[in-house]
């Protein structure tokens, strides 16, 4: 069979956007496509006179076009996708379906904004959301949209667990702005420190300008680390909490999960579609119920880690992406 050509449009080339570009490299040459969005207008227009013109001169030589996240830089990739008879797939993945008014958040912020997102999805050959919510809020959203859910897949050869737990728990998430902090739910996740002084807490990704302004002993914050470094703290903690106010399949809880940890999260986004029935849920944001679902994942046993790790396995594995992926470019 022939190697299809794939153009691959991203702002950011993210972890799970590098996932992908491997996955599609293995049988496909893939040509890699890098908008860079700005807030100056300015800058912004040269940027759409690039696309345009690499677009318009490059296109008709691509058999597919794979798109993460559906904004900005998705509006003409799909436009001429379709304008030259071309493949468009567009990797929804959760911030690009939703608008929080109160932060501004999502890609449905505004009108112009708006326009490029809805179009992009409604246009796509094939939206690929990450995760169950990202779906049916697609669909909400662009009632039109053709859709099939590809998970996002983690790795369990490198997320490796070691069940000699320590008694600290763990949370992960890259808090540099004000939105990220709030999405995030920081200030939840701290009153739960405070409201148990006898429980180690370890954080991960949390900028100094946010440091808590009162001192929480039990609390230990850490700048942003390698990956390498983050799954030795998967490994050694024993409880992962999750306690944000949208996700879609939340990369941090899935790989705690293979490591071992016990995973608390909210009911939110993908939390409960990654934690199923190997950890606990909280309702809502109450910290004595977010405490004792705590002090009981604190107290599970090897047989319960296994089972976290091998839900993940089951459901989530990068072997099961990879070839469902596959699967779809193959049949285009």
């Amino acid at each position: 069979m022939d190697k299809k050509r794939i153009l691959l449009v991203y702002i950011n080339f993210a972890s799970f956007v590098k996932v992908d570009h491997e996955i599609l490299s293995k049988k496909n040459i893939v040509k890699k496509y890098q908008f860079k969005a700005s807030k100056n207008l300015v800058l912004m227009l040269i940027e759409y006179i690039k696309q345009f013109f690499f677009l318009v001169s490059n296109l008709k030589s691509f058999d597919l076009v794979y798109c993460w996240f559906a904004d900005y830089h998705t509006l003409l990739p799909i436009f001429f996708a379709k304008l030259f008879g071309k493949k468009s797939f567009l990797v929804l993945g959760g911030y690009d379906v939703t608008y929080v008014k109160k932060i501004n958040y999502g890609s449905f912020n505004n009108p112009v904004r708006l326009y490029c997102a809805s179009y992009s999805i409604r246009n796509a050959f094939i939206n690929l959301p990450v995760c169950d919510n990202i779906l049916t809020e697609a669909l909400e959203r662009v009632p039109q949209a053709k859709t099939k859910l590809l998970y996002t897949g983690y790795n369990y050869d490198k997320f490796i667990p070691k069940y000699d737990k320590q008694s600290y728990v763990l949370t992960v998430g890259i808090a540099d702005n004000e939105k990220s902090y709030f999405i995030k739910n920081i200030d939840f996740f701290l009153s739960v420190v405070k409201a148990m002084p006898g429980t180690k807490f370890i954080m991960v990704g949390l900028n100094d300008q946010f440091t808590p302004k009162h001192e929480l002993p039990n609390l230990t914050i850490i700048d942003k680390i390698s990956q390498d470094k983050l799954i030795e703290y998967y490994q050694k903690a024993s409880v992962y909490v999750q306690f944000s106010l949208r996700e879609g399949l939340p990369n941090s809880v899935c790989e705690a999960m293979l490591c071992g940890c016990i995973p608390v999260g909210s009911n939110k986004g993908g939390i409960p579609t990654a934690i199923g029935k190997c950890g606990y849920i909280i309702d809502s944001f109450d910290v004595d119920s977010a405490v004792k679902k705590i002090e009981k994942a604190l107290d599970s046993t090897i047989i319960e880690r296994k089972a976290a790790r091998q839900h993940i396995i089951d459901n989530f594995s990068l072997k099961r992406r990879e070839n469902e992926l596959i699967a779809l470019v193959e049949e285009i």
